[in-house]
């Protein structure tokens, strides 16, 4: 299970059970609250971030916050944790709870970037009912119900943050702009789930009418990036196409490492993100993409960043981001990569991950990378097409990007 815990740009979406998806939340909580040990108070803090990581046995929660008093906090625990919470006593009802509201308000676009909002309405506060919010795509919720969706987003919350996300996630009064990332477009419903203060479901839920996402009006910035380019530096490089997805959102991008996919079948495309704050592409890690054999090993195709040590991280972060030169007049782009905490990638690539060890379908393409328009695709010689594919390690563990779990893998 893998998320993100990034809170300035939309983290990728959180695996519930059985391959179901949930959306990951893009928070920055106004109601969020941290419990300092020495001074037995509750500190509402408005900006900050909290990582969360394990070995396996120990987790460790690292957290940096700035609370409304305006001091800043930064606060490290490493132990066990209790996943207790989640499960129901005997006889345990769901009932909706009348005195709340839940509701999709639109999409925005805010200093952070784009994010959907929804919105909970509660009547009276008299009660204190805690509740967090979640958001499900139609047809699960349709099929499985409200049961297998708060068991399912509390274990999820338990995994990733412990027994201490009610403090950080919860609210009891109304909130007009809860903030979430782009929903990609479809049907789907927002929930109101209560629970105690231990994170047990209390009973209590609301759902939203069935909604879809607002779409954004295109804007110029984002249009520039549609088309066909030449992406490459002096040894090589891949012809790409990269097409609308989600207006200001999001894009479809074809044709990288196209030529080296005889192994495992056709390339898939990939999915990279815009920033409407800046109007630069950014090239996202992904993971799941496509179900391939690799000598004849079953392996699963994912996209991810390498470090210059030639080792590349799962989970969910941004690789790299491609900025217009600012005399090209959209003609050009320069792409540089990014660091996530200790990491700085040097390169992006797919990789196949297998039961036995992990592979890699050609030879690395170093930033920076040049983009340049043409008219059309003319399939120019690739970088190593020819390149046997390689086995690499997998032993190791490396977290990136406040992941609960990343894989390091070495090039032998």
């Amino acid at each position: 299970m893998n998320a993100s815990s990034r809170s300035c740009r939309p983290p990728t979406r959180a695996r519930a059970r059985e391959g179901m998806i949930s959306p990951s939340r893009l928070r920055t909580s106004m109601n969020s609250a941290i419990y300092d040990e020495e001074n037995p108070v509750v500190l509402m803090f408005t900006d900050g971030t909290i990582s969360v990581s394990t070995d396996g046995e120990n987790y460790t929660v690292d957290i940096n916050v700035t609370c409304e008093d305006g001091e800043s906090y930064h606060a490290v625990y490493n132990g066990p944790l209790d996943f207790g919470g989640g499960e129901p006593e005997p006889g345990f009802e769901y009932t909706l709870n009348p005195n709340w509201s839940v509701r999709y308000a639109g999409r925005h676009v805010t200093e952070e970037g784009v994010a959907d909002w929804i919105a909970v309405d509660v009547e009276s506060t008299e009660e204190q009912d805690l509740y967090f919010t979640a958001v499900w795509d139609a047809e699960s919720y349709e099929t499985y119900g409200i049961e297998y969706i708060v068991e399912a987003e509390i274990a999820n919350m338990n995994a990733l943050y412990g027994e201490y996300w009610v403090m950080f996630f919860t609210r009891y009064s109304s909130v007009e702009d809860d903030p979430w990332m782009p929903f990609d477009s479809g049907e789907y419903y927002a929930f109101a789930i209560g629970v105690d203060g231990d994170g047990n479901p209390t009973g209590k839920y609301q759902v939203s009418d069935k909604f879809e996402p607002e779409q954004l009006e295109a804007s110029e910035s984002y249009n520039k990036w549609l088309g066909n380019w030449r992406i490459e530096n002096a040894d090589g490089g891949y012809d790409i196409t990269i097409t609308a997805d989600n207006p200001d959102v999001s894009y479809l991008i074809s044709g990288w490492q196209a030529d080296v996919f005889g192994n495992v079948g056709s390339a898939p495309s990939l999915t990279a993100s815009f920033d409407v704050t800046t109007g630069d592409l950014v090239f996202s890690s992904q993971e799941d993409i496509a179900n391939v054999t690799t000598n004849g090993e079953p392996c699963v195709l994912g996209f991810y960043g390498m470090n210059e040590a030639g080792s590349f991280y799962t989970g969910s972060y941004d690789i790299a981001s491609a900025s217009f030169d600012s005399e090209s007049e959209g003609e050009t782009a320069i792409v540089n990569g990014l660091s996530s905490d200790d990491v700085t990638f040097v390169a992006m690539m797919y990789f196949g991950l297998g039961e036995t060890g992990n592979y890699a379908y050609s030879d690395p393409l170093y930033f920076p990378l040049t983009m340049t328009r043409v008219d059309e695709i003319q399939t120019k010689s690739v970088l190593n097409a020819g390149a046997a594919v390689r086995k690499v390690n997998s032993d190791k563990v490396f977290e990136v990007a406040a992941k609960s779990k990343a894989t390091q893998a070495f090039f032998k």
